[in-house]
């Protein structure tokens, strides 16, 4: 993964026949190991929870990009963050007989986990992101991927019963962020592959109803640092 200097967190895609987009919020952090690898980010309220991949603390950060606070987790991984209300819900990164999904509460103590079970292809070994849905969790994997179309999934597991419920294809191998506004399923890939052929950053947009992607757009990052794998959680795309 690339080093992390800026979260980007809000993208403005006006829709139209050009798919016009334009970066509305950036926040400069210092360079610091866990700064550097911040990954998962969900919002509560008007207050952004990001977490790093470093050593798994949670942060409180303003809109304004101020780190007020801090939460100390069992984990020393976070591979994206949601929260269901009650506590946080952690992705883990890799775990080659199948990643889990850990819960913590307010003081960040462990309090549920779910095995992520053997889907298509096999375990599902490498997470990259998590979105809620209503009553259901929406991960998407990039390993196992695949060198043809579809390139790899994404599936929602319901809180409850811990069945899986839905399964969307994706357009990328590398899918590393993904977030749900209403109908639609967001996600964004990274530049992880260059062979059998280019695998491009690129946002995605996946219409539930319609069962097809909407629209498509190439990662807008002027300065060439930032990793798509921070789009998550608190995204936001006009026009849908």
């Amino acid at each position: 993964m690339k080093k992390i200097l800026t979260v980007v967190f809000i993208l403005a895609a006006f829709v139209s026949n050009t798919y016009s987009q334009t970066i509305v919020a950036s926040y400069p952090f210092p360079n610091y190991s866990q700064y550097n690898s911040f990954w998962g980010i969900t919002k509560i309220g008007d207050t952004l929870r990001i977490a790093t991949d470093n050593n798994g603390s949670i942060y409180k950060v303003t809109t304004t990009g101020q780190i007020t606070d801090s939460l100390t987790t069992p984990y020393n991984f976070n591979h994206g963050l949601v929260w269901d209300g009650s506590g946080y819900w952690i992705a883990q990164d890799f775990r080659t007989a199948g990643a889990k999904l850990f819960k913590v509460n307010t003081a960040g103590q462990s309090v549920d986990s779910i095995q992520l079970p053997a889907l298509i292809g096999g375990a599902s070994g490498g997470i990259g992101d998590i979105a809620l849905d209503g009553d259901g969790i929406w991960f998407s994997v990039y390993s196992p991927d695949f060198t043809t179309y579809p390139f790899a999934y994404a599936y929602k597991i319901n809180l409850t019963t811990r069945l899986i419920t839905d399964t969307i294809p994706l357009r990328g191998r590398q899918v590393q962020g993904i977030t749900v506004k209403g109908d639609t399923i967001i996600y964004v890939n990274d530049f992880f592959h260059t062979t059998p052929g280019p695998d491009p950053e690129r946002i995605y947009a996946y219409s539930k109803s319609t069962g097809d992607t909407l629209f498509s757009f190439a990662t807008p990052d002027a300065d060439g640092d930032c990793s798509p794998a921070v789009f998550t959680g608190t995204d936001s795309i006009s026009g849908l």
